[in-house]
Formats: structure tokens, C-alpha cells, sequence
């Protein structure tokens, strides 16, 4: 499904076939799912098509304590992507901030560095990441 971004309709005896629009200003609503773990991975990813072929992504992941999120990137390729999450701890006594920064070149999904902090403590380019890409769906 396309639908013109800036579209308005003035006249209501038209209809839409009438309606002429700029197609610079149409904007793909069709998703394509260019990577699926339904568990999560914290690993180098392959994504099923080169990431150069879209003009935004959709990223879904959670962190290691299962608070899930999603971001949304324009023009991914060959920048520097920061996946964040954060959370009260129970018994509102803390938050906690978790970062992710990744790279997308051409069909892999690279970690940069990770890290996480809290009014307690601060880490970063920890050994492990706790953050968990679960899927990533390309648009055109």
C-alpha cells in the first residue's frame, strides 16, 4: 500500500483516481522483513537483502531483561545506529539506561559498543551485550 504523505483533499466531489499527486511524496507502507529471531540475537547478523536497497528500518529488540522496545532508522547503510532501552527497577528504587550502538553495511548487522548505566554504576564495551535484535523490517 502507497499512501501520498501530503495529501489533502479539498474538493469532496472527487475521488481519489481524480486527485492528482506528486509521486516524490508517496510514502511505502509495504514492509520487508530483512531479518527474524524470534528469541533475539546478540551476535554478528546477516539480514536477507543489502540494507542500501531501503530508505528506513524498523528495528525490534529487547534487552537482557526482557523490556522490549523498537526504533526506527532513515537511511540506515553506513551509520551509526544507537539501540537504547531503560527501566525503573522494582520497587522504583533505580533506573537503569542500556545502549547499543550498531553499524549496517551492506547485508550484516555489526555491534560497535555497549553498555548500560544506572544511578548506581556505569559500564561500557562490556563482554557480552544486552541487547537482543529480534527483527528488522526494511522499507523502500
Amino acid at each position: 500500500m502507497k499512501i501520498n504523505k501530503d495529501l489533502v483533499i479539498s474538493d469532496t466531489n472527487l475521488s481519489l483516481n481524480q486527485v492528482k499527486t506528486n509521486t516524490n511524496n508517496i510514502l511505502n507502507l509495504q514492509g520487508y522483513v530483512l531479518y527474524s529471531n524470534s528469541s533475539g540475537s546478540n551476535e554478528t547478523i546477516t539480514l536477507n537483502d543489502s540494507i542500501s536497497n531501503y530508505s528506513y528500518i524498523d528495528v525490534i529488540y529487547r534487552n537482557n531483561d526482557q523490556y522490549y522496545t523498537s526504533r526506527r532508522f532513515f537511511e540506515p547503510s553506513e551509520k551509526k545506529l544507537m539501540l537504547d532501552s531503560y527501566y525503573i527497577s522494582s520497587g522504583a528504587t533505580n533506573i537503569v539506561f542500556k545502549f547499543n550502538e550498531i553499524k549496517i553495511s551492506g547485508k550484516t548487522v555489526t555491534r560497535t559498543q555497549f553498555g548500560e548505566c544506572s544511578k548506581n554504576y556505569m559500564t561500557s564495551n562490556q563482554t557480552g551485550t544486552n541487547t537482543y535484535i529480534i527483527k528488522i523490517i526494511g522499507y523502500k
